[in-house]
């Protein structure tokens, strides 16, 4: 089953770049809300088969996720897709997917504060060397020698080869 999904995701992806579609953007969250990484695998996939399309998701909600995991995936796509990705980041709202998840759907003040926070962590591991991240709610990461593979793109835009 996971090779018919990678080789119909590539396919479609191909196809949209071929037509000149702006953005591709994965919907495994609405059919898929119980297998959040799922998405990078989809956006992997999209930014190895086209070369302009952008690439992304609707949103991430930041309460499925570790934060430092979901930046460092995210930073990666961006890298393989050569800065392709547009990276959306939620609170979350909707109760079927937390329920999918098996995740307490909270206040919405305490899900704004803990996408604030993640915010805050993105931008910190966005920035070469070390980050060290203390949050009020739930962040709290520690990252030796952290290199953003985002910060600096060494490449030619050109031929699209990046390193």
């Amino acid at each position: 089953a996971a090779a018919i999904f990678v080789q119909l995701a590539r396919l479609a992806a191909r196809q949209s770049d071929k037509a000149g579609t702006e953005q591709l953007v994965s919907e495994l969250a609405a059919r898929y809300p119980d297998l959040p990484e799922a998405r990078f695998a989809h956006l992997a996939v999209a930014a190895e088969a086209t070369s302009t399309i952008k690439i992304g998701c609707r949103v991430f909600c930041v309460d499925y996720h570790v934060p430092a995991v979901l930046i460092k995936n995210a930073m990666t796509i961006d890298w393989f897709s050569g800065g392709r990705l547009e990276f959306g980041l939620g609170a979350g709202w909707l109760a079927g997917e937390y329920e999918a998840m098996g995740v307490p759907l909270d206040p919405p003040g305490v899900r704004i504060s803990r996408l604030e926070e993640t915010i805050h962590a993105a931008r910190a591991l966005m920035q070469p060397g070390e980050v060290e991240v203390h949050g009020e709610l739930y962040i709290v990461m520690r990252e030796r020698d952290v290199h953003a593979v985002a910060a600096e793109r060494v490449g030619d835009a050109a031929t699209g080869l990046y390193l």
